[in-house]
């Protein structure tokens, strides 16, 4: 956490000085619980090892992947909200091929939400919320699922 405290200070001096953009790409796995009861906790383990080597496959050297908690991550991007939402598609494309390499269930799957930090922002804070809150939202439209009142974790509106 003091690594990311560092960078979010570091990286908001940048954005507010020099007018350079910063997007949140909040990634989380899906079905991760269930996979790790039926197939167990070692096949959970080398999803999240082949969920981490793809991320810093995918993500620009500059840019930061940062492990959240359990099975969600934050990709920290030095880009505008649409090239953020390109590199959200492509990660979860890249994921279901490599899913698919591994003879995993179908059902493992990425969920991400994408926001832009604004220009005036003080902190990352807002857009985690609201890419968390998208996230989760894509969550349960790939189940087919509506969301619940109030858009579910977070409950803020999307940042672009």
């Amino acid at each position: 956490r003091r690594f990311f405290d560092e960078i979010e200070r570091r990286e908001m001096q940048r954005h507010r000085r020099y007018g350079s953009p910063i997007s949140v790409v909040f990634v989380d796995v899906n079905h991760f619980k269930q996979l790790n009861d039926t197939l167990g906790h070692d096949t959970g383990d080398d999803i999240l090892r082949m969920l981490g080597t793809l991320l810093r496959t995918h993500v620009r050297e500059s840019d930061y992947v940062i492990r959240w908690g359990g099975d969600e991550f934050l990709l920290l991007l030095t880009c505008g909200f649409g090239e953020a939402e390109r590199k959200a598609a492509e990660l979860k494309v890249a994921f279901e091929r490599a899913r698919d390499e591994a003879n995993l269930p179908v059902s493992v799957g990425l969920s991400v939400g994408v926001a832009a930090v604004p220009g005036e922002a003080a902190s990352l804070t807002e857009a985690i919320r609201a890419a968390d809150v998208l996230m989760y939202r894509n969550k349960l439209d790939d189940r087919g699922q509506a969301p619940p009142p109030g858009g579910g974790p977070g409950a803020a509106g999307p940042v672009r």
